[in-house]
């Protein structure tokens, strides 16, 4: 089965004209001016603030990231495992022990990250920052080409924010599988399945992308994947050795313990299971429904992919939609995906310019963004974000669903 080829001038791309309004055009410029003027205040803040000057700045994702990279630059990449200390955590945690934060990822993203470890946590953070964004942007391009302010908005979701805020890898994963999906919609299945092997620096994501490669019989690039996914795994392990792959064992089950004994505390978690644990649930029971999530997701991909009639665009909406809602530990930056998953939603014709429709593009469009910038305006205020967007996740997921047997239908009429 091969997955059918859209071209630009198709259904997707005459779907995102209001875009190319004058409307659509003033609001992607007051998207793109926030987003600019929110990161350039952001990292103004880090360069001024007390908590960054020291050795040890304040605990944001991209301090564990920085200190792996400093480790590594220094030839000493397996202690890059050491658990670091948030500052000031000892204040507030339980019996004044403070909390850690995990290196958790494999070594090829460690040996991307190595050339930051030189630089000063700071201009490290920017210009991480800067690659993800960069890259998003690319890998949007195929799918917005057509309408430029599209693009614009797209690449100025507050759905993005979070994981900027904190400096997370989410943004380089999604550029990289809405990349895939561009090169699969254009044929080209090899470099489809290279981009995908990359993709298991985060492996908790892409559990979802080989039941949609096998749905649609893309041989090719599976066999691309493995191949990739076994020279990103062995090449940065010959750089950092074979001792890196036990102390990555032995510290995800440390982190994996950690965090199912903590959903409960944590606002910040977007998924059923997050959500049932935070309203009391025993967390077994509440990982119980999270995999019967899991498998709902994983069959509405093969159902959606498989789906002779179904457009691409549906297609890359469903598997944009299943992995965040997939995911037992998703976290507020996670939800990008959402921004992804509405833009497909729209090209393909399941959401319209409409109040419903535009409701909740709207929502994906903006994720986690207004609530996490309450957070930081407030200072020391948790929202319960998870509460909003897991149901979101949930919805966007549903509307996948419901729309594969509609295109069957209008098939069998036409």
């Amino acid at each position: 089965m091969s997955v059918e080829r859209e071209q630009p001038g198709d259904a997707g791309d005459l779907r995102l004209r209001p875009f190319g309004t004058d409307t659509g055009r003033l609001a992607a410029k007051i998207a793109l001016v926030f987003l600019i003027s929110n990161l350039v205040a952001t990292f103004a803040k880090a360069i001024l603030a007390p908590e960054f000057a020291g050795p040890v700045p304040v605990a944001i994702d991209f301090h564990v990231y920085w200190e792996a990279a400093r480790q590594a630059v220094q030839g000493m990449p397996l202690d890059a495992f050491a658990p670091v200390a948030v500052p000031g955590s000892e204040a507030t945690g339980p019996d004044g022990a403070p909390s850690y934060l995990f290196w958790v990822y494999p070594p090829i993203f460690l040996l991307l990250l190595t050339p930051l470890g030189a630089l000063p946590f700071v201009p490290a953070w920017a210009l991480f920052d800067a690659m993800s964004l960069a890259a998003v942007a690319l890998a949007l391009r195929p799918f917005t080409r057509t309408e430029p302010a599209a693009w614009r908005f797209m690449i100025a979701a507050p759905a993005l924010l979070p994981a900027l805020w904190v400096g997370q890898n989410s943004l380089l994963f999604l550029a990289g599988l809405v990349g895939a999906l561009a090169c699969i919609r254009d044929g080209r299945m090899v470099a489809a399945g290279i981009l995908i092997g990359l993709l298991t620096f985060k492996p908790q994501l892409g559990i979802l992308i080989p039941v949609a490669l096998l749905a649609a019989g893309l041989w090719r690039t599976i066999l691309a994947a493995c191949v990739s996914a076994v020279a990103v795994a062995l090449l940065p392990t010959l750089v950092f050795g074979f001792g890196y792959w036990p102390a990555l064992s032995d510290t995800l089950r440390e982190f994996g313990s950690v965090l199912h004994a903590g959903a409960a505390q944590e606002p910040l978690i977007c998924t059923t299971f997050g959500v049932l644990s935070q309203l009391g649930v025993n967390p077994d029971a509440a990982m119980a429904a999270q995999w019967g999530v899991v498998a709902l997701a994983a069959w509405a991909v093969w159902r959606c992919w498989r789906s002779p009639t179904a457009s691409f665009d549906l297609k890359a909406a469903t598997l944009a939609a299943a992995i965040p809602a997939a995911s037992p530990h998703l976290w507020h930056y996670d939800t990008a995906f959402l921004a992804a998953t509405g833009l497909f939603l729209l090209r393909a014709g399941v959401l319209e310019f409409r109040p419903a429709g535009l409701t909740v593009f709207g929502l994906c469009w903006l994720g986690a963004g207004p609530a996490l910038l309450v957070v930081n305006l407030l200072g020391g205020v948790e929202l319960p974000v998870g509460f909003l967007l897991a149901p979101l996740v949930l919805t966007a997921l549903g509307l996948c669903i419901a729309a594969v047997p509609r295109r069957d239908a209008q098939a069998r009429k036409a």
